[in-house]
């Protein structure tokens, strides 16, 4: 089903997080990051996964600043995958709010 972090992205103020909705579920995790790595002010990306460690197919990157996360957002929103349309959206959360809620998350982005 779509969890309430999916349902929730339309509400979110522009920020420096973005979450990126939409990828296949088999789709590298290399290429997801390649994605936005690439765009000026990358800093870090976070994978949602499943309890066994699946990729869910989607993903949050985070940026230097909100301009930088806003071109990223304005230039890949939309961007089509083979038949999946990836979905671009500020983060309901920023990178601080993910490291106090889930222990594990700093040690993933470094």
């Amino acid at each position: 089903g779509i969890n309430a972090e999916y349902m929730g992205r339309d509400a979110a103020p522009p920020n420096n997080g973005l979450a990126l909705f939409g990828f296949p579920e088999d789709y590298p995790e290399e290429e997801v990051k390649a994605f936005v790595s690439n765009y000026p002010g990358f800093k870090s990306i976070k994978y949602a996964r499943y309890s066994d460690g699946r990729f869910k197919g989607y993903a949050f990157a985070y940026f230097e600043t909100v301009e930088a996360a806003t071109d990223v957002r304005n230039q890949l929103n939309g961007t089509r995958i083979g038949n999946y349309q990836i979905d671009v959206n500020y983060s309901a959360r920023s990178r601080e709010e993910c490291m106090a809620i889930y222990p594990s998350f700093a040690a993933e982005n470094n």
